[in-house]
């Protein structure tokens, strides 16, 4: 690397190590705190979504151009690996270590659904019965064209069994956007909830019958969104932002 110059991708990372810096602050109000650390999750986001997106197409093009900073797209990639693994390790330390625990004595933390009573248990099924599972589709990843899932929206992966014929196969769920994160716990002390992907998780074999849920987790896809529109080429602008904004949505890099 140049000893004249800072790369810029390396450089942005160091700006949101700044703002977790924030978010590791004790003097700080516990949910000053968690507003700082999701901040830079969502940054990291959008990092991903747009320079590590545009570094990517470039070490696909097999650029071997090297930045100002003297750095090849193949190695600011290798070098942004590092750096945003041991971000990522200081966030969920953080959260994990620090911040849940102070909020779960605040009484301000997600219950798990373990830890709820049959009848609130029994509150919940309804509620997704009736609010949720209208809403969920679920998309067949084994099938011959697998479906494109999209990106920055929370997934739930199935593995699931054939209860006749003993087969296994995977499928996706997207969560809906439209209902709340946090879904109220009923009769239960002060303000607590469950996570809305923690319900789903626990009833979600009422959406395969005839299956058995093996496992089941929340994941998100962040995919390349680097993507430009060419006005002076589109004989209507509107069509061309269409089909831009479902690119961002559902690319293929």
């Amino acid at each position: 690397m140049s000893d004249e110059y800072i790369n810029r991708e390396l450089s942005w990372l160091e700006f949101n190590q700044r703002v977790l810096d924030q978010a590791v602050r004790t003097d700080l109000p516990l949910l000053e705190r968690l507003k700082f650390l999701a901040i830079t999750a969502s940054n990291l986001d959008e990092f991903f979504m747009v320079r590590v997106g545009g570094l990517q197409m470039l070490r696909h093009s097999g650029s071997r151009v090297k930045d100002i900073s003297g750095l090849t797209p193949t190695r600011q990639l290798k070098a942004i690996r590092s750096r945003v693994g041991r971000m990522i390790e200081d966030q969920y330390r953080l959260f994990h270590e620090e911040i849940l625990p102070w909020m779960e004595i605040n009484g301000i933390n997600p219950l798990a659904m373990e830890d709820l009573s049959t009848s609130q248990k029994l509150t919940l099924e309804q509620y997704f019965n009736n609010q949720i599972f209208p809403l969920l589709t679920p998309l067949d990843m084994d099938a011959p064209e697998a479906p494109a899932l999209p990106s920055l929206k929370l997934l739930m992966g199935v593995e699931l069994r054939d209860n006749e014929t003993g087969e296994v196969r995977s499928a996706v769920v997207a969560l809906p956007d439209g209902l709340p994160r946090r879904v109220p716990v009923p009769s239960a002390e002060a303000e607590r909830y469950v996570m809305l992907e923690d319900l789903v998780r626990e009833c979600i074999g009422t959406v395969f019958p005839g299956e058995t849920v093996l496992s089941a987790a929340v994941f998100r896809v962040t995919r390349n969104g680097d993507i430009a529109v060419q006005e002076e080429d589109a004989l209507d602008l509107a069509d061309e932002m269409e089909e831009v904004l479902v690119a961002r949505k559902f690319p293929n890099a």
